[in-house]
């Protein structure tokens, strides 16, 4: 897993790329999208997919109460052609993200939930199970990316008595394309925790911070 850092500069370069229209978050996954698909060297004609996890609770009806604790979440799947991607301005990418974003309303979420109700075993959603426990294929890995945010998240300035933080990073795991996007230390900036083969970890790396250093 590579720990990567966007400047607040960084990152609201990347959103003017995108003409301005599109959250930080939209821009920056993205840029990560598009850059994976360089890195990896995938053929333009190749179909590449993101898996977005989606915070539920004020899309269903009646919302979740304010202070819920706990996960409420489903996936939704923005999907394109590589040669689209890197071709087409950060922009394009960015309305294949929202696009899929703005599926998970109230009618979908509960769709989601009565496929789930209706499963004998759950075990096969669960990434650890279906890589430990069988041959089937993942989604993750290439020539797909899933995406988790925790740019809401309170990560900075806990003091549990001992004083603030000296360091902050999710723990290290192994699954090629699944990142976590981070609120960085500085207000505005990012950090970004990405699983990739260690084969495209450089190639990514000049991608990713090309003409945005």
């Amino acid at each position: 897993m590579a720990v990567l850092e966007l400047s607040k500069t960084q990152v609201e370069t990347l959103r003017k790329r995108a003409n301005g229209n599109y959250s930080r978050y939209e821009s920056v996954a993205g840029h990560i999208w598009r850059s994976a698909c360089m890195a990896r060297g995938l053929k333009e004609e190749q179909p590449t997919m993101l898996s977005i996890t989606v915070d539920l609770r004020r899309r269903i009806k009646p919302p979740l109460p304010e202070g819920y604790f706990g996960n409420a979440t489903l996936d939704t799947v923005a999907s394109g052609l590589v040669g689209d991607l890197v071709l087409e301005p950060l922009g394009y990418t960015c309305s294949i993200i929202r696009a899929a974003i703005e599926k998970v309303n109230d009618d979908y979420v509960w769709s989601g939930i009565e496929f789930l109700k209706n499963q004998e075993d759950l075990r096969r959603f669960h990434l650890d199970a279906i890589a430990k426990e069988s041959e089937e294929e993942v989604f993750y890995g290439n020539p797909n990316l899933s995406v988790v945010s925790w740019l809401t998240l309170p990560m900075f300035g806990v003091d549990f008595g001992w004083g603030k933080e000296v360091y902050m990073r999710p723990a290290t795991h192994d699954f090629d394309g699944d990142f976590k996007l981070l609120p960085g230390p500085v207000g505005g900036s990012f950090v970004v925790a990405l699983g990739l083969q260690v084969e495209h970890m450089d190639a990514f790396k000049k991608h990713f911070y090309r003409d945005i250093e």
